[in-house]
């Protein structure tokens, strides 16, 4: 309901109640507010004084709702009221004054004349008589007036009363209808409030749950094994590594290959020579250091790789795959010790030094299908733009798309140098470089 309904409904209230100057002021402002409000309009014209306002009044009314048949009926009455009631005016203001006139001239006196001595017949009865008539005239052309007027207000009354009632029906279905929604909310409610208290139930038991899984989690990772990992069984090697994605790579190799890596290994470093000589022109020094391109032997790795290489988005995904495999070994001596190992030994044992993590790195690339050029780059790990001494080795992978330095030791970047560095590069395989 608008503001200006809600005004006229006060307004009414005040009226009935004999506040007819204060009723009459929210009439008019509600249809000040309200030009289109037929209920404040016949209310207003209503609580009028004088069929003068009245009149025009409802001469504005008709302007906005033109057509109206209450409203020109009522305006047509009160026009012939005002009408006769001018009429029956001019009627009483004129016999009044021929009267006046008549008597003054019996007053006048006449000095010519003698006057006779006879008895003249008064015309006062005559004067009330017709005074009277006129009287009567005049109140039944009021009562009549004020009759008609009285009908056009019983009117405007029963159609306001209409309205009313129309309104109240259409109040009573708006009620009827909240009541319902009403209804309809509160059960919704008591079923919300069932289904709170169902999950307040179901949070109290998973809390419950959740405190015994963490018990039992503080027991199990004491107790569990978590990757990476190396397990041996019936001579056989099963090894479990984390990939970047958080699954698990998984694959088993013969223990064999572990002895003959010992064998091997044992062997050549009985018999270590330091055949290569690195010059640094930085320093003037020239540094002999063990060819650890001897210890490279992919051999082991052949059916993982491949298969890891063609699960692979990219060639830089796998080269960082294999880098992830190798990061997760945890022991490693930040110098090189002239004890390369092969990379069974390496991986079996579970880490090494740089040289280590070199060779077993390279030695998972070499066996992947593509021919890409892997070799190992002498450097001085404090200094790797101007090296002053040699003491730590990288790889390099040389891919038809780029080259990529990887630092095997680390477990966080993969690069920590940038793109250029000075060294000492070999290639593994192949001429030295």
């Amino acid at each position: 309901m608008s503001m200006s309904s809600h005004l006229v409904k006060r307004a009414i209230v005040l009226w009935k109640s004999g506040k007819r100057v204060e009723a009459r002021k929210i009439f008019e402002a509600s249809i000040y507010n309200d030009r289109q409000n037929e209920d404040a309009w016949i209310w207003y014209i209503y609580s009028l004084e004088t069929n003068k306002e009245k009149i025009a009044a409802l001469e504005t009314f008709l302007s906005i709702f033109p057509h109206h048949a209450i409203g020109e009926k009522a305006l047509k009455n009160l026009n012939a009221e005002e009408l006769q009631y001018a009429n029956l005016q001019t009627k009483v203001e004129t016999k009044p004054l021929r009267t006046k006139n008549i008597r003054q001239a019996k007053l006048l006196p006449i000095q010519a004349v003698k006057p006779i001595q006879r008895s003249t017949p008064s015309l006062i009865p005559w004067v009330l008589v017709v005074l009277g008539i006129c009287f009567i005239l005049t109140s039944s052309t009021i009562n009549a007036s004020r009759y008609n007027s009285l009908q056009s207000e019983n009117q405007i009354l029963k159609d306001t009363n209409q309205t009313i009632a129309r309104n109240y029906d259409q109040l009573s279905v708006e009620h009827q209808l909240v009541q319902s929604e009403y209804q309809t909310l509160q059960v919704t409610y008591g079923a919300l409030q069932t289904e709170h208290k169902n999950l307040q139930d179901s949070y109290d038991s998973l809390k419950i749950d959740y405190n015994n899984l963490a018990l039992s989690y503080e027991e199990f990772k004491y107790s569990a094994i978590a990757p990476p990992y190396i397990y041996t069984r019936e001579r056989e090697v099963l090894l479990v590594f984390k990939k970047l994605d958080g699954s698990l790579l998984k694959w088993t190799i013969s223990s064999d290959w572990l002895e003959y890596h010992l064998r091997r290994g044992d062997e050549l470093r009985n018999n270590l020579t330091y055949d290569l000589s690195l010059y640094n022109k930085y320093t003037d020094e020239t540094y002999k250091v063990v060819d650890d391109r001897d210890f490279v032997d992919p051999t082991p790795f052949t059916n993982l790789l491949s298969d890891l290489y063609n699960e692979s988005e990219s060639d830089y995904a796998f080269i960082e795959e294999v880098w992830n495999i190798v990061a997760q070994l945890t022991a490693y001596t930040s110098e090189i010790q002239e004890t390369p190992r092969f990379p069974m030994e390496t991986l079996l044992s579970g880490g090494g030094d740089c040289e280590d993590h070199a060779i077993l790195f390279a030695s998972m690339i070499l066996a992947s299908p593509p021919p890409w050029e892997v070799k190992f780059i002498y450097m001085d790990g404090d200094n790797p733009t101007q090296p002053q001494t040699m003491n730590h080795v990288i790889v390099q992978v040389v891919t038809p798309d780029s080259p990529y330095l990887i630092e095997a030791t680390s477990k966080e970047n993969i690069n920590p140098y940038g793109q250029e560095i000075y060294g000492w590069a070999y290639t593994i395989g192949r001429t030295d470089q």
